[in-house]
């Protein structure tokens, strides 16, 4: 009785939180995780809400699960997140996924920092190696599972990560990481926050990194370096990032804030192939986009009032890449405006009505000697979204969202006789509308039961329109889902479970990776043009499972297993010989390449100055494409890699720690086309 009373006085907490200043004035994370017994959340509804009674399938790593992990950077972490699996070729570089159709340049994945959207729309992926972040200077990240276009903005299709900084105005971080490691690996990372009294906080961080690159990464850079006739000078792996965050209290009920970032970085990423002819024969080379510089600036703010709470945030993102001296020089500049506002209409209804205004473009440039077409093409996104929170009894809510979207794309110049399309055909509009809808009830103060439906929107990328055999005339392609999930607390073992079936399917399925795959069209010269068009549908049912607890303060644990089943039905590669595995005429074949199951096991303990944590990763056996043409599908074995760390306090505000991947393989295949090194580093952490 006493835990039922208190999880309706949680509830009834949630939903008053749209006339506190905690609505739309920063959370404070700490206060509401005393509060609820686990992480809390704000992302889906605007509300503190638990991870586990969210209208969506949420896990929420907190910053102490990132430093014991001893990861040293995010997707190494996310390998470990049930529904999640990753593709790994490069030191600094790789793809996610969520629910399978993982793949090079993965584009079903949204990812932001603090609400705001971090990937490439030019590529329609997210650079992994520049994140505008460092680990430290993270309070928590979302990882929300399912396509979630309504509740988190277009291309949330398969999961959204919401990494969470800490607030400059309410958390006082101060503290510097040393790392080196195999590899040569040599990086910094620091955090210092300043405050100004109570009426305002500004942080800054950085995070500078070199290493050497995998073994494999290696050959290839010094293969293209000295036979490649493209020019290709390819230097050692970095990072560099700069980040400052600064919040300010402009008036009772009125906090504004301004955020600026700068992100720099070299990788050896996987997106495109060729042959390269060496003194010991011809091999496939791996090439990709390897040079990257973003920066982005930031106004925000929240406002409470009589009638609710109103958040707004206004920012510009410019997205540099090149691949080489004598490759292209592509920039993507977005300019986002966002603003929504929540109000009670009475004390079982919530509502959060939202507007976002975007403008995006996409220039080419030739550099030393470069010979692409070089045009200048984007496209303007006005969206509108509305979410209704009903709670309908103590024990039974339902929470929907439903969003519009209005894309209208052009061309303003690169045109040739060459190309199949007029300036005419890129004068494109295209609405399309999203929706998400849970029904969640709470059978007792230890289980809720959630039953979710939602329909997903995945845009084309800016490449599959505008490159000269994309094609204009592209529809989103649209992901529907539906979910049965239950979680569950078991208070005698001090543990906590939840179980998620799933049922997904894609139609209109676009490749994510270059153009000119599924379609002809004549042009205007009489030839017969490759062009990018639907490939088809594709649907997979699944199961995640997950099972985590403490023994006592000393001792955690964690379990997760998730199993997928795939089936496509593409309109391409109507030749394939099952047997041998070859007639492929594009590489796409989401059956045999997403991961069957994969599972994680952890253990770990804090006892007096020492800290450990061990991590066992299994992925089963699938299969890949052959580089450099992908017209050949081979098995890609199965693989087990175990992590770890181990961290001693020498003082109240020194640790060393010593912390490593793939401790039992020199080498694991984590996805093609090259092996990853094991990996070993020492940190010194100095917090003051």
């Amino acid at each position: 009785m006493i835990k039922k009373i208190a999880l309706a006085a949680l509830t009834t907490v949630s939903l008053a939180a749209f006339t506190q200043m905690t609505a739309a004035q920063s959370l404070d994370y700490t206060q509401y995780e005393a509060m609820f017994g686990e992480p809390v959340t704000t992302s889906a509804l605007g509300i503190p809400q638990r991870a586990s009674v969210a209208p969506t399938t949420m896990t929420i790593l907190t910053q102490d699960d990132i430093r014991r992990s001893g990861v040293r950077d995010l997707i190494e972490l996310m390998a470990r997140v049930e529904g999640v699996d990753i593709q790994r070729a490069s030191i600094m570089d790789g793809d996610v996924g969520v629910r399978g159709y993982n793949q090079t340049g993965s584009n079903r994945l949204l990812v932001m920092v603090n609400g705001r959207q971090v990937y490439v729309d030019h590529q329609g992926y997210v650079v992994w190696a520049a994140l505008p972040i460092t680990l430290p200077e993270i309070r928590q990240i979302e990882i929300v599972r399912g396509p979630n276009t309504a509740l988190f903005g277009f291309n949330a299709v398969s999961g959204v990560i919401n990494i969470i900084t800490y607030n400059p105005l309410m958390d006082n971080i101060n503290t510097a990481d040393i790392t080196v490691g195999t590899q040569g690996r040599k990086e910094l990372s620091a955090v210092k926050s300043v405050k100004f009294g109570d009426w305002g906080g500004l942080r800054l961080s950085t995070n500078l990194v070199e290493a050497n690159g995998f073994k494999a990464e290696r050959r290839d850079a010094n293969d293209l370096r000295q036979y490649s006739r493209r020019g290709f000078d390819y230097g050692k792996p970095f990072r560099e990032y700069f980040g400052a965050d600064g919040l300010f209290q402009v008036a009772p009920g009125f906090q504004a804030g301004v955020e600026l970032t700068h992100t720099r970085a070299e990788t050896y990423m996987r997106v495109s192939s060729f042959n390269v002819t060496t003194p010991q024969g011809t091999r496939a080379i791996i090439t990709g986009t390897p040079y990257w510089s973003i920066q982005s600036g930031k106004v925000y703010f929240a406002a409470d009032s009589d009638f609710g709470s109103t958040k707004g945030q206004f920012y510009i993102t410019r997205n540099g890449s090149w691949g080489g001296p004598r490759d292209a020089y592509r920039v993507n500049d977005n300019i986002v405006g966002q603003v929504e506002h929540l109000f009670k209409l009475d004390a079982e209804n919530s509502f959060r009505i939202s507007l976002e205004a975007r403008s995006t473009d996409y220039d080419t440039e030739n550099r030393n000697g470069a010979t692409a077409l070089e045009f200048e093409a984007g496209y303007y996104l006005y969206a509108s979204s509305v979410s209704w929170m009903w709670q309908i009894t103590d024990s039974l809510s339902l929470a929907t969202a439903a969003r519009l979207d209005v894309l209208r794309t052009n061309r303003k110049d690169g045109f040739s006789r060459n190309m199949p399309w007029t300036k005419d055909d890129y004068s494109q509009t295209n609405n399309v509308f999203g929706y998400n809808a849970a029904l969640s009830y709470t059978l007792d103060e230890d289980t809720n039961l959630r039953f979710s439906n939602a329909r997903g929107i995945q845009y084309p990328n800016l490449i599959n329109i505008f490159n000269n055999n994309g094609n204009p005339y592209l529809k989103p392609a649209v992901v529907r889902s539906y979910e049965l999930s239950v979680n569950r607390n078991l208070p005698f073992i001090d543990a906590t479970a939840s179980a998620n079936l799933f049922y997904t399917k894609t139609d209109n399925l676009i490749r994510t990776v270059g153009s000119g795959v599924g379609g002809r069209k004549v042009g205007l010269d009489g030839r017969n043009y490759s062009i990018t068009a639907p490939i088809g549908d594709s649907q997979v049912k699944g199961v995640e499972l997950a099972l985590k607890g403490k023994i006592d303060t000393t001792w955690r644990w964690g379990l997760n297993y998730t199993w997928l089943d795939t089936h496509d039905f593409l309109n391409i590669n109507k030749s394939v010989n099952p047997v041998t595995g070859t007639g492929y005429t594009t590489n796409i074949d989401y059956k045999n390449t997403n991961i069957p199951s994969m599972g994680n096991a952890s253990i770990g303990f804090t006892a007096g100055k020492w800290e450990g944590d061990l991590y066992l990763n299994a992925v089963a056996a699938t299969k890949q494409f052959d580089p450099p043409t992908g017209n050949r599908i081979s098995r890609s074995p199965s693989y087990m890699g175990l992590s770890g760390r181990i961290a001693y306090a020498v003082a109240s505000n020194v640790t060393l720690a010593v912390s490593g991947s793939n401790f039992n393989r020199d080498q694991i295949l984590i996805g093609e086309p090259r092996p990853i090194d094991r990996q070993v580093f020492g940190t010194v952490t100095i917090n003051w």
